[in-house]
């Protein structure tokens, strides 16, 4: 907080008073942030969807009465406070899922027709700031709906893969990690042979991976480095500078 102060106070030209604004609104949301901690988790589960439908409220209220600037209908003027209640949906859309999913079964995650409810959940939020409009925010509340879907989904992969293999009376173990590999692997950043076992072909194959990633990295630097030294200038660009020197230098004489 206190490094983001410093470069305010610089990008602003040295104004204190923005530096004094900011810092109060950083000492309000600290204690926020403070006080929503101290709730208890089962409170919150309780609370969630009450909060989901509140910030639905919030965007309504906003696409009636929303405050204008920039084009862009936002923000909700209550005189004493002005705020975005599309930053609040971030929050409370989240915790309305996991709520959600987290009352459903293994089976019930697997019927395609339980998703229909979190679908809608997401897209009514998403299409009110979409309106206002605010791609952003309403990309990021996207993204951070997959991610739930995501992880649901995740879950009932792993439930359905113990359920298949207790089917075949076979236990979850991770015991063949260390069990011989077998096999050779020609590039290698540590000793390795077909003795090894499974983890180290895991390593080795890590490793491998990233030392790609870096090289192509470095790679695609150079490329670019040189794409910027040797790209050729059009005659309309020389000119257009050539012109502007002259002004500057019948402006000194």
């Amino acid at each position: 907080c206190m490094c983001g102060l410093i470069v305010l106070y610089s990008a602003s030209g040295q104004n204190i008073d923005i530096v004094y604004s900011q810092a109060t609104k950083l000492f309000i949301a600290i204690l926020c942030m403070i006080l929503v901690a101290q709730v208890p988790p089962a409170n919150l589960n309780r609370l969630c969807l009450l909060l989901y439908l509140f910030g639905i409220i919030l965007l309504l209220l906003v696409a009636a009465f929303g405050d204008v600037g920039k084009g862009a209908q936002r923000w909700l003027d209550l005189k004493i406070l002005r705020f975005q209640p599309s930053e609040l949906m971030k929050i409370t859309l989240v915790l309305a899922l996991a709520r959600y999913f987290h009352g459903l079964t293994m089976d019930d995650v697997s019927n395609p027709t339980r998703l229909i409810l979190p679908i809608v959940m997401v897209l009514v939020p998403a299409s009110l700031v979409l309106r206002q409009p605010d791609l952003g925010t309403a990309l990021m509340l996207m993204l951070a709906s997959s991610a739930i879907f995501f992880v649901a989904g995740v879950f009932w992969l792993v439930d359905n893969t113990v359920k298949n293999l207790a089917l075949l009376d076979k236990d979850v173990s991770f015991s063949f990690l260390w069990m011989r590999a077998g096999y050779d692997i020609n590039q290698r950043l540590i000793p390795y042979t077909n003795d090894s076992t499974h983890a180290t072909a895991a390593l080795v194959g890590i490793l491998n991976t990233l030392l790609v990633a870096f090289v192509g990295c470095i790679l695609a630097t150079i490329i670019g480095v040189f794409v910027g030294i040797l790209r050729p200038v059009s005659y309309t660009h020389l000119r257009a500078h050539e012109t502007r020197e002259d002004v500057g230098l019948r402006r000194l004489l």
